[in-house]
């Protein structure tokens, strides 16, 4: 692994793709932050990125949309996304880098090879909350999401000490409104989408009551 000396030398000018070498150096330095980090999925010249929290957005029988459903994809757990199927896909890892640095994802492919759409950019020095892309099944079947989908692929480049982007104004990502809000928000929505449903079972229960009420005065 290159010593801190070795990796100032070579970041001595621009670099559009590093490799892994450079990649664990800069984790083990604190320049990039994979969090957690899995060695398994560091390629030559990228990390492999898997699903993890998977977002639905859920119909009732009415066609009234319902709080969406979250599934979270663990070892033996997975969900099927259906032909013409949109979900919204984060991984487990959080990934934060220092200014001059640029990570750039792509869609691996298993996504080509499964006719899914992958929604996939750039991400800045500065960026910190999850990761979040949207993903479209294009295809005719239905595909399998689980843990280990490998999902897209992360690579990292250095722009150099001269040619660092300066940022005015919030810092990337500051207009994406906070999770915290969000995750507040869709717990009331799942709270008020459970107390519908025992509702719903209360009609029916009452329904077929006064059903074998009236059967009886027959």
């Amino acid at each position: 692994m290159p010593t801190e000396d070795t990796i100032d030398d070579i970041l001595e000018h621009p670099i559009p793709v590093l490799s892994n070498r450079l990649i664990l150096g800069l984790i083990e330095r604190g320049d990039l932050q994979i969090d957690p980090f899995q060695p398994e999925r560091l390629g030559a010249t990228s990390y492999q990125i898997c699903p993890y929290r998977v977002r639905f957005h859920v119909e009732d029988e009415d066609g009234i949309t319902l709080a969406d459903k979250i599934v979270r994809l663990t070892p033996g757990i997975g969900r099927d996304l259906r032909p013409g199927e949109y979900a919204v896909v984060s991984p487990k890892e959080r990934i934060r880098i220092a200014e001059g640095f640029v990570a750039s994802f792509f869609p691996s492919s298993w996504c080509v090879e499964n006719q899914l759409l992958l929604t996939v950019g750039r991400l800045d020095a500065g960026y910190t909350a999850d990761l979040v892309f949207g993903v479209y099944n294009a295809g005719i079947s239905d595909v399998r999401l689980t843990a280990q989908f490998q999902l897209a692929r992360v690579s990292f480049g250095w722009l150099g000490r001269y040619n660092t982007p300066v940022y005015g104004g919030l810092p990337p990502g500051a207009y994406i409104p906070q999770l915290s809000k969000l995750r507040e928000r869709e717990a009331e929505l799942n709270s008020e989408a459970e107390r519908i449903r025992e509702q719903r079972e209360e009609v029916v229960r009452l329904r077929k009551d006064l059903e074998s009420k009236q059967g009886g005065f027959k």
